[in-house]
């Protein structure tokens, strides 16, 4: 008698280990899932802020190239050519940078970073020949 009451004892103490045990991973899968979704968040927000830094180094440079337009005007002969060349140059290059951005804004999270770092890049050129066709370079 005193078995089977051990056994029963035994029994209930193994079934509210195993609940506890099932109510354990089931807060862990909830709170796993909470922080994906946070770090999702976090993530989507980055790309967006990301995104409108991008456009407004786009819109700098338009302002450069407007700038660059305004001087050529006031030029003559071959060096109103040189700045017109450079000008079509960086207008084509702002129109590529502004599709590939649009092109990647959905890009997969695991080539996000890749793409970054290749676009901004892309800008630094950009920026510097800007900048070195008005030093003279």
């Amino acid at each position: 008698m005193m078995f089977i009451a051990s056994s029963i004892v035994s029994c209930t103490n193994n079934g509210e280990r195993v609940e506890n045990a099932k109510e354990n991973l089931d807060e862990t899968k909830r709170e796993a899932a909470e922080d994906v979704a946070e770090a999702r968040e976090k993530l989507r927000r980055a790309r967006e802020e990301y995104v409108r830094d991008a456009n407004e180094r786009i819109r700098t440079s338009d302002e450069r190239i407007a700038d660059m337009e305004a001087k050529a005007k006031d030029l003559k002969g071959e060096t109103r050519e040189n700045y017109n060349r450079a000008i079509a140059r960086a207008k084509e290059t702002n129109r590529e940078l502004r599709a590939k951005l649009e092109r990647n804004a959905d890009i997969a999270d695991d080539k996000w970073e890749e793409f970054k770092r290749d676009f901004n890049n892309s800008m630094d050129k950009a920026g510097r020949d800007i900048e070195d066709f008005f030093q003279g370079k």
